[in-house]
């Protein structure tokens, strides 16, 4: 015997069901972005680089000095932003009720951040 939510119907339960998955792989995708896509590679010698002081990499696009072109600021700048719009798309479909923009914000942030 199957029991149903009163008022959600097979085809929203599929939906939400797709959502997950979609959300599962996209955070995959992600991943991989960061830590292998796009030429990036494993440095065995020396030192790992990493920096914990939150903006400092983006003020460095923000210094018109250091020799980048406009159009690669604007794809950096504006690509770390956008990869994350499907989240805030993304985790309220798969929700089972509605949810406001301040819950949202905090499912996505902390998942954001952990990233």
């Amino acid at each position: 015997m199957i029991i149903r939510r009163s008022g959600e119907s097979s085809s929203l339960r599929k939906l939400r069901a797709l959502t997950r998955i979609g959300l599962t792989l996209y955070s995959a995708t992600v991943i991989y972005w960061m830590f292998i896509g796009f030429g990036r590679e494993i440095h065995t010698g020396g030192p790992l680089q990493y920096n914990l002081i939150p903006l400092r990499t983006v003020s460095l696009y923000f210094d018109m000095n250091n020799g980048l072109s406009l159009i690669s600021r604007f794809v950096n700048l504006l690509g770390n932003v956008d990869v994350f719009i499907p989240f805030g798309i993304l985790i309220p479909l798969a929700k089972t009720r509605s949810i406001s923009w301040i819950r949202i914000s905090l499912y996505a942030v902390p998942c954001i951040l952990l990233l």
